[in-house]
Parts: structure tokens; C-alpha cells; sequence
């Protein structure tokens, strides 16, 4: 029986061996990660700096996930300090805790083998496929029982070190309930701090991952049971149900063809003559939170939104009253590259499969040399994995801008959007020289919380009592302003871009969009103002004289009008009835169209007012009061007609999107 002092000696020391059982674990992960190295890289060729780069950014990934994966053994522990019988309970969870990470750490090894990539939401196709198929391709294939064998020896070594850290003194520790207490403390503030795993505004997380541009040290960095918790929320991201006609049925349809008759009925115009010669280059510029109420506001002086983008506004094709597909930027993203009304897809558990309905292929088909460029890390929603089996040849991002401009602040979220604009001209420039078509789509992300412009860049002035006043954010908070700030810092960035392709002679060479991934997040009054909420200015860049006809600048435009512009003027690809619009032809019936929504299936809105898509198609329509929209009952006709092209377009799209996703097993791109 223990006494009193015997026990807060046992507990104490118990203390001092966890401490060693986790400095074995960490050495374990770590050989199972140089092991990584050596055995699928060359050590003779390796940027040794990089890889050091790689091998303490993967030691904090390890320190985090073995934390917690032993915080339930701490907080059992820790209950032992007051009753005993806890003791036990959180020796077995520290045995699961060790077992977890050293075979999630060999089963990495082995997907990296065969997979090429660490462990993805492949994984569950042992379930999801023939798991007995599955099970003795793996038994004929694999070394079973020696990789059995060397999971049970790396989960002996951190058990070893603890044992080694026991400590041998025969005497007992006086009790003393303030050390132990301070123990309990300092160790806890401890753990938080490594399962935090920075010192910075933000814990250390997927997008850390990319710590270089080579992706084979970038694979190195995540231990096997990090790579697991990124696949199960890959997973759990979405899951179809009810087959290819769930979503036609959904909005009221009995089949796909009547959907489509619907379509048919509405006609649309012809499309515009492709350009001749076709563009070199052809550049998408997705800007963060580039909001049409920010754009509006410019004020040179006063409130300085544009900067050097304000002078080459009456060179471009403006939009002023455009609507995003989406409510945020990575749903967005995916709206726009495969219209979408489903995400996110890419990161689901058909991720890993091609789009045969990637806006991309068509572009790869002509000749062009697809790329994805971003300010921000290439790891941020595995971009870098995901995008290149959807028609992206290349994906860049901060760590290629750094090797090519290594005085680039890195903050938050990557590089200034400056950099990124400056690695895109010197990229286009070189493809010129060697007469190689591009196309380019690029993602900003300095207009982002926490709002800081880089590189102590200063900025014009801006006011945030400009804003209009259906917009009721505080104006003497200071986020207001910083708001501003950065969107002229992006702005400026994205004007003296487009300036350097006319002063260098390759904006006649080129089709340059522009474009907010959605507005800035101001907060709107109550009802009346979503087209504010969701609003982005569209902007085109065309070579001179591409068109022979004035454009209605003041129509309603969507994100879904981009790609089915540009692939008339590119390709000479007129758009499907279940497209969005050419810009560049006259207006027709058909609306600006948003898988964003006022209900739960999108929104319509032209000079009509706007009509809201809800289950079963159901249709609620709003009519135009100024600049306000109101609620209307009964749906006038247009309407109801445009409000029925609108879900029609939704459930076919629906449609082309599960066809893809669950009748297309391997990509055939």
C-alpha cells in the first residue's frame, strides 16, 4: 500500500518518464521521416537546406499530433495526482497513443509507395471497394508481417525511454501539494503550447505544410496520422446520395429532359466570332474580397480604393453590377474552374478522380499551358494535389515567389500580391520569347483578415465614411479601415500589372479577367441589399479593336458569364443552354445566375429584379425599388420564366457534375 509520500513520489516520477517516452516517440518519427527521405529522394542531390526546412517543420507536426494524442493520457494523469486507480487508465492510453503514431507513421511510408502522395482519402476505398479484393492484393503484395513486426518495435522504443527515465533513487519525495500543483501547471501550459504548435496569430496548421517549392520535401513534412486527419476531413466534406437525378429531382424536376426542354425553350444568342489571331495568353485574376462596394467607392484623395487599377479602367470592359457563384473563395474558386453548384469537390472523396467537366481541358486541348499561380501556400486546400488532375499542368505558389524575389515579406497568408503579379510578368514574358501559349488563373490573398499591407508599403488615403449606408459596419473600427487599405494595396497590384503587359507590348497578345472571389465582408442591413452582400465588378482586358460593337456595361453579370466569354473569344466555343452568358453579345432573357442563394439553390437577378430558388424548385421572386429589392407576390411572368431558366440551368449542372463525379472511375484527361 502506498503511503502518502510514496505516492506523489510514483506519480511524480511518472512525470519524468512521459517526458522521455515523448522525446522517444519524436526520435522514432523523425528516423521514419529521414528514412522517408533517403529512401524515395537522393540525399547526394537534395537541398540540404530545404530538407532541414522540411525535417523541422515535420518535428513540429510530430510534436503536435503526439500531444495530442497523449492529452487524454495528461488528463487521466493528472486525476491520478488525486486518485490512484486513474494511474493505470492512462498508462493503456499512452500504449494506443505510441501504437497510433508508429503504424500510421509505416502505413504513410507504404501509400507514399505505391501512391505517390501520403495517405489521401484513397485510403477508404478498402471500404468503399472490394475491402476482401483489397485485403489480398495487400497480403500477395506487401511484406505483411515484417511491417506488422517493425510497428510493434518503434512502439517499444518510446516505451524503452521511458523506462530508462524512471528513476532509480530509493527514496521517497516528501509530499507537497503546491509542486505538485505547479507541476500540473507548468506541464499543461506546456502541452498547449505544443499542440498549438506556433507562436503566431494563427495554430500550426495544413497550409505550414508547404515549407519549400519542391513537393517531394513538402510530401515529407506530414507524419501518417496528420495525413489521415487531412483525409478524413477530405471525406467527410462530401458525400453524393441518390445518384445522378437527386439534384434535378430536388428542384422539381421529374427527369433530366425536361429540365432541359425548359432550357431549350429560352433560346440564346449566337456566339461571338472568335478573336484572330487567337491570344498568347490568356490571364485570370481572382483578387480576395475585391467587393463591388470598395470598387464604387473610389475617390482619388479621399478614399483611394483603385490606385494604379483607377488608370487602367477605361482601357478594360467594365462590370460594375456583377454577382459571385459563391459566398466564399474556395467555393468560388470551384464554381468558376468547374461551375459547380456542388463543393467542395475537389477536396471530397472524388477528389482524386479528373473532372471531365473542368473548364481546363478545353484550354490544354488548344494548346495552352495551363498554370495556377498563388500569393498564398500551394498546400492551403492541397492545391497543389488536387488541381493538377483537374487540367492545371503547373500549381505555384508563396515558395516559388520567395526563390524568385527572396526580399518578399511572407505574412499570414503568403506573399504581397505585388510579388505575385511580378513572378506572373516575368512568367509571361519568358513564354513569349519562346512563343508558348498560357493560360494563367491567379489567386490574390492580401485583401484578407487580419488586413495588413506588406512590405511597409504605404498607402493612399481612405475614408470609411465614403461607404454607402446600407453598409452598417462601425466606421471608427479600425478593421474598417485596414479593409480599405489592403483592397487599394491589391488593387494598385493588380493595376500596375495590367500596365506592364501594355507598356511591354503583351496585352495585345493577351485576354486578361479580373475579378473578386466575393465581396469584403461588409455587413449589409437586414433585407433588400443581397446583390451588395454578394456583389464583385467583372473587368476584361482585350487586345485593341477586338470588338466591333458597344457593350451594356450597366447588365447584370455572374461569375458563370466568365468562361463561357472567354471560350468564345478564345476558342470559338459557343455556350451550352446550361451555361452562363458572352458578355460580348446582346442581352437576352436569360439572368446573371449564383449557386449562392437568398434559399437553398441559387439566385437570378437582372433588370427584372431577382428570383431565389428553394427545395422543390419553389421560387420566390423580388422586384427592384431603387436600388433595394423588395419582396414580390404574385411572381410577375418574367419572373417566373427567368426563375425557371435559373433552376433548370441549376439541376443540369447538378446533373453534369454527379455524372462526373460517380459514373467517371479514372480519369481518362
Amino acid at each position: 500500500m502506498y503511503t502518502l509520500s510514496n505516492y506523489t513520489s510514483t506519480w511524480q516520477n511518472g512525470c519524468r518518464q512521459g517526458g522521455f517516452l515523448l522525446v522517444g516517440l519524436l526520435l522514432v518519427l523523425t528516423l521514419l521521416r529521414v528514412f522517408f527521405l533517403g529512401y524515395f529522394g537522393d540525399f547526394a542531390t537534395m537541398d540540404l537546406s530545404e530538407a532541414f526546412a522540411a525535417l523541422w517543420m515535420g518535428f513540429r507536426v510530430d510534436l503536435k499530433w503526439s500531444l495530442l494524442l497523449l492529452l487524454p493520457a495528461w488528463i487521466l494523469w493528472v486525476l491520478g495526482f488525486f486518485f490512484s486507480f486513474f494511474r493505470d487508465f492512462a498508462k493503456l492510453f499512452v500504449i494506443v497513443a505510441v501504437l497510433l503514431m508508429s503504424v500510421f507513421g509505416v502505413v504513410n511510408i507504404a501509400f507514399y509507395a505505391f501512391y505517390h502522395t501520403p495517405i489521401s482519402s484513397i485510403i477508404f476505398g478498402l471500404w468503399q471497394d472490394d475491402t476482401r479484393a483489397i485485403m489480398e492484393t495487400i497480403w500477395s503484395d506487401w511484406p505483411v508481417l515484417q511491417l506488422i513486426a517493425l510497428c510493434i518495435g518503434l512502439t517499444l522504443v518510446p516505451i524503452l525511454f521511458a523506462w530508462l527515465g524512471k528513476s532509480r533513487s530509493p527514496y521517497a519525495t516528501e509530499f507537497r501539494w503546491g509542486k505538485g500543483l505547479i507541476t500540473i501547471f507548468l506541464c499543461s501550459v506546456l502541452i498547449v503550447l505544443g499542440i498549438r504548435g506556433s507562436f503566431g496569430k494563427f495554430p500550426l496548421c495544413l497550409q505550414d505544410w508547404a515549407v519549400t517549392t519542391d513537393g517531394f520535401l513538402n510530401n515529407a513534412v506530414p507524419n501518417g496520422v496528420a495525413s489521415f486527419w487531412e483525409a478524413i476531413k477530405e471525406q467527410r466534406m462530401l458525400t453524393l446520395k441518390g445518384g445522378v437525378n437527386e439534384g434535378v429531382k430536388n428542384l422539381g424536376f421529374d427527369n433530366l429532359a425536361e429540365a432541359q426542354d425548359v432550357l431549350k425553350r429560352a433560346g440564346q444568342k449566337s456566339a461571338f466570332k472568335a478573336m484572330t489571331p487567337a491570344p498568347e495568353f490568356v490571364v485570370f485574376c481572382l483578387m480576395e474580397s475585391m467587393g463591388r462596394d470598395e470598387f464604387e467607392s473610389d475617390r482619388p484623395g479621399e478614399n483611394d480604393t483603385l490606385g494604379a487599377l483607377r488608370d487602367v479602367l477605361p482601357s478594360a470592359q467594365v462590370f460594375r453590377h456583377g454577382i459571385a457563384v459563391e459566398g466564399g473563395t474556395f467555393p468560388s474558386l470551384e464554381g468558376l474552374l468547374f461551375d459547380t453548384p456542388i463543393t467542395p469537390i475537389s477536396q471530397s472523396r472524388y477528389g482524386d478522380k479528373s473532372f471531365p467537366f473542368s473548364r481546363l481541358w478545353d484550354y490544354k486541348k488548344a494548346g495552352y499551358e495551363t498554370i495556377f499561380l498563388t500569393a498564398g501556400s500551394v498546400s492551403w486546400r492541397q492545391l497543389d494535389r488536387h488541381f493538377l488532375r483537374q487540367g492545371f499542368d503547373r500549381v505555384l505558389g508563396d515558395k516559388d515567389i520567395l526563390e524568385k524575389f527572396p526580399k518578399a515579406e511572407h505574412g499570414t497568408w503568403g506573399v504581397g500580391d505585388q510579388w505575385m503579379f511580378k513572378y506572373a510578368t516575368d512568367l509571361l514574358a519568358e513564354k513569349a520569347k519562346k512563343g508558348e501559349k498560357v493560360f494563367l488563373f491567379m489567386l490574390s490573398t492580401t485583401n484578407h483578415p487580419p488586413h495588413q499591407v506588406p512590405d511597409g508599403e504605404k498607402v493612399n488615403p481612405v475614408d470609411p465614411n465614403v461607404l454607402s449606408d446600407f453598409i452598417v459596419d462601425d466606421r471608427k473600427d479600425p478593421l474598417v479601415t485596414n479593409r480599405l487599405q489592403t483592397y487599394q494595396y491589391s488593387a494598385n497590384a493588380l493595376g500596375q500589372f495590367v500596365e506592364r503587359l501594355q507598356a511591354s507590348g503583351l496585352a495585345n497578345k493577351s485576354v486578361v479577367v479580373a475579378t473578386g472571389d466575393h465581396n469584403s465582408r461588409q455587413h449589409y442591413v437586414a433585407s433588400g441589399y443581397w446583390h451588395h452582400g454578394n456583389g464583385v465588378p467583372i473587368l476584361f482586358w482585350l487586345p485593341e479593336n477586338t470588338l466591333k460593337a458597344p457593350v451594356d456595361a450597366n447588365r447584370w453579370v455572374s461569375h458563370r458569364d466568365i468562361f463561357p466569354t472567354l471560350n468564345a473569344l478564345v476558342l470559338g466555343k459557343a455556350p451550352q443552354p446550361y451555361d452562363g452568358r458572352n458578355l460580348f453579345t446582346p442581352e437576352d432573357i436569360r439572368p446573371a445566375i449564383s449557386y449562392a442563394t437568398l434559399d437553398k439553390y441559387g439566385l437570378a437577378l437582372g433588370p427584372f429584379g431577382a428570383v431565389s430558388i428553394g427545395p422543390g424548385g419553389a421560387l420566390t421572386c423580388y422586384r427592384w425599388e431603387d436600388d433595394k429589392l423588395l419582396a414580390e407576390w404574385p411572381c410577375s411572368e418574367t419572373n417566373l420564366k427567368v426563375g425557371q431558366i435559373a433552376k433548370a440551368q441549376r439541376a443540369v449542372r447538378d446533373y453534369i457534375v454527379r455524372d462526373g463525379l460517380l459514373n467517371n472511375p479514372e480519369s481518362t484527361k
